[in-house]
């Protein structure tokens, strides 16, 4: 009985949005690649570190929304932390991503699997994409918790959109030129274009929302 109410509380805890539903339905039977179903699985795994990083630190998520650009994992009370466990928690989805990567890259070595080789790849680009100090991004969230325990929320709210900005500019540079060598390139425009996007996103519980 007791494992039967966990799997409610849980499934009433999880909800999807339409959009991510039918584009990994569509994913499913147009990718022929598996790269798509790759950066599903990741973004998965990337929001399944963060759940578990607050379960093991004892501040249980109340909601999990997973949408068409990954997810978010919310608590509605806010409840003061301690900056270690707080850092732990927003930084759960990079380790996790990280961990799945070697992992699949082991699995690789040994079964010299395609889609093992593609899953390690999309793991560890967005691992290291989620690091990056930018508006919304775990890495700017986290070194914004940081910096506002030292000189203040303000400041560090007006770091962080500096710190994006600076990073917005080489990585549109670097999108054109690599656009205009390889021609339907975008996928550095399409970060640039989310690093934009990310500095009107309004920043409400940024400690406790997670975007992939």
């Amino acid at each position: 009985m007791k494992m039967n109410k966990r799997k409610i509380k849980l499934r009433e805890k999880i909800s999807f949005s339409f959009p991510a539903v039918a584009l990994f339905a569509l994913s499913l039977l147009l990718d022929k690649t598996g790269g798509i179903t790759a950066c599903f699985i990741s973004a998965a795994l990337h929001e399944l570190g963060h759940l578990f990083a607050m379960e093991i630190s004892g501040y249980p998520a109340e909601k999990i929304k997973i949408r068409i650009f990954g997810g978010e994992i919310i608590k509605k009370n806010q409840i003061s932390k301690p900056l270690s466990k707080e850092l732990f928690i927003i930084y759960g989805g990079i380790i996790s991503n990280l961990l799945f990567a070697f992992t699949f890259g082991g699995l690789y070595y040994f079964l010299n699997n395609d889609f093992l080789k593609l899953l390690c790849f999309t793991n560890l680009g967005l691992g290291f994409f989620n690091l990056m100090p930018a508006c919304t991004l775990d890495g700017g969230v986290g070194l914004e918790i940081l910096l506002s325990n030292f000189f203040g929320a303000d400041f560090a709210a007006k770091a962080i959109n500096v710190l994006t900005v600076l990073l917005i500019i080489p990585i549109f540079t670097l999108g054109f030129i690599v656009l205009f060598n390889s021609p339907y390139n975008f996928s550095l425009l399409f970060i640039g274009i989310y690093l934009t996007m990310s500095l009107f996103i309004s920043g409400k519980n940024k400690s406790e929302k997670f975007s992939t």
